[in-house]
């Protein structure tokens, strides 16, 4: 017998959430920390993404909106899309994603 916290569904919906949580107060900190930068010219920038915690918490946000975006767009997918095609295009997003993801954390973390 399937408990209802095994079902897939429930597991997509409670990351989905969850996913929102982090985004909240990390999409408000970034929106406040950029209306707090002098300009936006190419070394303000890197030197306040230079900094341990803004490093550290713009990698948070990142991975949160990564994995809020893939959940968002697979339900997109599932809905819209023909059943032979939808496995195939859940893993060439994920896979564009992901590799998108570790170029902008690697990125972050090399400044």
């Amino acid at each position: 017998m399937n408990t209802p916290s095994s079902e897939p569904g429930l597991q997509h919906w409670r990351w989905q959430r969850g996913s929102a949580l982090v985004l909240t107060p990390f999409g408000l900190w970034f929106i406040f920390q950029m209306l707090l930068l002098p300009d936006f010219e190419y070394q303000t920038v890197i030197s306040w993404l230079a900094t341990m915690f803004n490093s550290f918490a713009m990698t948070v946000l990142l991975i949160a909106l990564l994995v809020h975006s893939l959940l968002g767009l697979q339900v997109v997918i599932e809905d819209y899309i023909a059943n032979p095609l939808q496995r195939t295009l859940i893993r060439i997003t994920r896979f564009i994603g992901i590799a998108i993801l570790a170029a902008t954390i690697t990125s972050i973390f090399t400044i």
